[in-house]
């Protein structure tokens, strides 16, 4: 019988709607010393298996208007007529999008799903190299119909939200390899070249790559151990997860799944800014992240006065919060 106190958790990353920030004081953006950047991060990837390569790229071209059609940004005005119209697009050659902005669909005859990012965050992401940075703009589509038509006047720009959730991926696997965790994984992740696109990974050129997660429901979350969730609660203060409620999952074998980015839940995420850069490096939008994150936490485990002691004991323990923070986590 399987011994269910020793669960894994998974960091499901990569639906890449958006791009996670990134506190440099906090973790380094930087795999093995390398800095991750749009000219690393498929370097620093790790090679996908040949025969599985191969078949992902005969698919990628058997399937090449889809795929063209899904990576090609068009008009940024148009974004929302082209989301739908892939979604639908999508399904009539039989895939369903498991995405609500971006593209996320199984890879037949694979044990693997494609990840491309969608319009919607792709405009945003311009918008903020523009230097409008604003949450309104993710709560309010006809405010961001507006500032898109007004700033980007039907300008494409240079945009990398697929390619950044290989680089958040490769973050997390340094922090995991670091501390050596017993509950956290991460699954099996690649970022492709589209077979006759060009060789750099803007937006338009790549798909992410990453191993399907079956079976997973939600009921088993409150049965996890304290060890896990001591590690969730150091990824959380570590790497900036945020949105920990809505995206942690327990599969029916008893392993734990963090799928963050099926659907975009705030606005702190992303973008990356620069064709340089990924990863944001504000102090401040970081430090919500994590409250934020913790504070989902505890949502989660509400209902059990234990693990709520524990995570309040992890707080007033931890010398990485400011006074502040512990006030506003530990008030009632």
């Amino acid at each position: 019988m399987r011994n269910t106190k020793n669960r894994y958790f998974i960091l499901f990353v990569a639906v890449f709607s958006y791009s996670w920030t990134q506190a440099a004081n906090y973790l380094p953006n930087s795999y093995n010393g390398v800095a991750i950047t749009p000219h690393t991060v498929y370097g620093l990837m790790p090679p996908i298996d040949t025969q599985l390569e191969s078949k992902i790229n005969i698919w990628l071209q058997n399937n090449s208007s889809l795929v063209d059609q899904l990576l090609n940004i068009g008009n940024p005005t148009a974004w929302q007529h082209k989301w739908q119209g892939d979604s639908d697009l999508l399904k009539q050659y039989g895939y369903k999008n498991l995405s609500h902005d971006g593209y996320v669909a199984s890879i037949p005859e694979t044990d693997y799903l494609f990840k491309i990012s969608g319009p919607k965050h792709q405009v945003l992401s311009m918008l903020a190299t523009k230097g409008l940075v604003d949450e309104k703009l993710l709560q309010d589509n006809q405010y961001l119909n507006e500032q898109v038509a007004k700033r980007l006047q039907g300008q494409t720009l240079p945009t990398y939200q697929t390619a950044s959730r290989a680089a958040y991926y490769l973050l997390l696997k340094s922090l995991l390899e670091k501390n050596r965790y017993q509950h956290l994984r991460v699954p099996e992740t690649f970022l492709l070249f589209v077979p006759g696109h060009d060789k750099n990974v803007s937006d338009g050129n790549v798909i992410l790559v990453q191993k399907m997660v079956d079976n997973l429901h939600e009921q088993g979350i409150l049965n996890i151990s304290n060890g896990a969730i001591k590690e969730l609660y150091e990824v959380i203060v570590l790497a900036g997860l945020w949105n920990v409620k809505d995206n942690l999952l327990v599969s029916k074998s008893g392993d734990m799944f963090i799928t963050n980015g099926l659907h975009v839940i705030g606005f702190e995420e992303y973008p990356n800014m620069s064709s340089k850069h990924f990863f944001h490096k504000n102090k401040k939008i970081f430090d919500q992240n994590r409250i934020r994150g913790i504070k989902g936490l505890m949502d989660l485990f509400a209902s059990d006065s234990s693990k709520i002691a524990l995570i309040k004991e992890l707080i007033e323990n931890d010398n990485r919060l400011s006074d502040c923070d512990k006030s506003e986590l530990l008030k009632d």
